[in-house]
């Protein structure tokens, strides 16, 4: 399924997403994205750990999984626009990076909670709101796209 929230374009997949393994990883972003567009995905796997990958609009991109700071990183970003210094202060502020992370009673929970609050901070950061009710019900235009072979 996919639509518009504000100035962004969202798909809703049901499985684990396979628009990286062709854009990204096959054809290069050049070909997802036109210069000075930003780009975010927002993966929830049922099995495996979600993760956030953000492109600023220099074109430079960031993959984190919760509790992971989008600067602190074995190679940190340029961040000639400042972008990600600005996301990464949202995630701190709402304790999705593990240095700011409150806790949890139960550590069990916290791996669950750092993934709630990650894309908390970067839907709001980014003022991207997909329409729960929506989606649920199924309203939205869909299509089915195959796995890449």
């Amino acid at each position: 399924m996919f639509g518009r929230s504000g100035e962004w374009t969202y798909v809703v997949e049901t499985e684990r997403s396979t628009w990286h393994l062709i854009f990204l990883d096959r054809l290069g972003q050049d070909t997802l994205l036109e210069q000075g567009e930003e780009f975010v995905c927002l993966d929830r796997f049922l099995h495996e750990t979600p993760w956030v990958c953000y492109g600023d609009a220099a074109g430079e991109m960031r993959s984190i999984g919760p509790g992971d700071s989008v600067l602190e990183t074995a190679f940190p970003p340029e961040d000639r626009l400042g972008a990600f210094a600005a996301l990464d202060a949202a995630m701190r502020q709402a304790g999705a990076v593990r240095a700011t992370f409150p806790g949890c009673e139960d550590a069990e929970d916290e791996d669950e909670e750092l993934a709630r609050r990650l894309f908390t901070a970067v839907g709001e950061h980014l003022g991207l709101s997909l329409p729960r009710r929506e989606i649920e019900q199924g309203l939205l235009p869909a299509v089915h796209l195959p796995l890449p072979v």
